[in-house]
C-alpha cells in the first residue's frame, strides 16, 4: 500500500519500503511501536539477500549523510554497461 512519499534528502522525493509495505509515517506517533521497524540491511547483506533471492546482476549504493541504501537488481545477467543504466535510470545521483 503506498499513500505517500519518503523524507526528501536531496530535493527528489524518494519511495521508502515504509509505504511499500504499508507502514503509516504516523503509527508510532499513535503509540504503536509495535510497527517500528528493528531490522535494517547493510550495503553487504542485501547484495548477499539479493543473490540469494536469485538476482543475478545486482547494484547497490549507499548514501551514508543521507542515512540510506538504493539497489536495483536483475534476474538476468547484464554487462557493466546496461546495469550501469539501468542504474542511472533509478538511483539517486
Amino acid at each position: 500500500m503506498m499513500t505517500g512519499l519518503a523524507a526528501r534528502c536531496d530535493g527528489h522525493l524518494r519511495i521508502s519500503v515504509s509505504l511499500v509495505t504499508g507502514l503509516s509515517f504516523g503509527a508510532l506517533a499513535d503509540g504503536n511501536r509495535y510497527m517500528a521497524h528493528k531490522c535494517g540491511f547493510t550495503q553487504k547483506n542485501l547484495t548477499q539477500a539479493l543473490q540469494g533471492a536469485g538476482f543475478k546482476s545486482i547494484a547497490v549504493m549507499r548514501r551514508p549523510k543521507c542515512f540510506d541504501l538504493w539497489a536495483v537488481a536483475s534476474k538476468r545477467e547484464m554487462n557493466e554497461v546496461e546495469l550501469r543504466n539501468l542504474a542511472e535510470g533509478v538511483l539517486p545521483v
